[in-house]
């Protein structure tokens, strides 16, 4: 659960998909869209501050299994190390 201020990354690689996402943020000041491919966070690192949350959804379980322990070394660079029980910031993949 996030705070009232609390911000939320979302990051989505299809275009058709980012699309609706920029215009439900549009509505939903909070979120601040990312259309670019979660598995490589160094090409959008200059968008993201640090976030308390790591949220990640992947729509294939192959990939899920391959890509899972990658992915949650490569976001560590994101997670706020002086918040445990964070409510400020969320990274949405």
């Amino acid at each position: 659960m996030l705070l009232q201020d609390g911000l939320v990354y979302a990051v989505e690689f299809s275009h058709r998909s980012g699309r609706d996402l920029v215009n439900m943020a549009k509505k939903r000041t909070n979120v601040i869209p990312i259309i670019e491919d979660a598995r490589h966070p160094a090409w959008y690192r200059m968008l993201v501050g640090m976030v308390d949350v790591i949220f990640s959804e992947v729509a294939h379980y192959f990939l899920l299994i391959i890509d899972t322990c990658f992915l949650i070394i490569l976001f560590a660079m994101f997670v706020n190390l002086d918040s445990l029980f964070g409510a400020g910031n969320a990274l949405l993949c």
